[in-house]
C-alpha cells in the first residue's frame, strides 16, 4: 500500500474524500468537500474541511489540524475491504 510506504516519514499526512473526483485545488469543490465527499452527504457534516485541513499544512502548525484524515471505520490491514475504510494505523498521526 503507498500510503503505509509513505507514512512511515514524520512529515507525511494525507486527506482521502469518498468518491470519484480526483482533483480539488482546481475546482470550486475545494470550498465543499470534507471526507465523506466533493459535496457532503449532509450540510451539518462533522467532519474536518478540506480548506481547514489544507490551512493546517501552511499555517506552520499553530491550527493542529493538519494529520491523516479519512471518513470509514476504522480497520488493521488483515481486514480491509472494499473501500468504506479507514487505515487504522495512520489514524490520529499529525504533522
Amino acid at each position: 500500500n503507498i500510503l503505509q510506504r509513505y507514512d512511515r516519514h514524520a512529515n507525511f499526512v494525507s486527506y482521502l474524500v469518498d468518491g470519484s473526483v480526483h482533483c480539488f485545488t482546481c475546482h470550486n469543490l475545494l470550498y465543499s468537500a470534507d471526507t465523506t465527499g466533493p459535496a457532503p452527504k449532509s450540510r451539518i457534516s462533522s467532519q474536518l474541511p478540506l480548506t481547514a485541513w489544507l490551512l493546517g499544512l501552511v499555517d506552520g502548525g499553530t491550527s493542529h489540524l493538519c494529520g491523516n484524515e479519512c471518513s470509514g471505520e476504522l480497520l488493521e490491514q488483515p481486514a480491509w475491504h472494499g473501500t468504506a475504510y479507514c487505515d487504522k494505523a495512520q489514524y490520529g498521526k499529525k504533522v
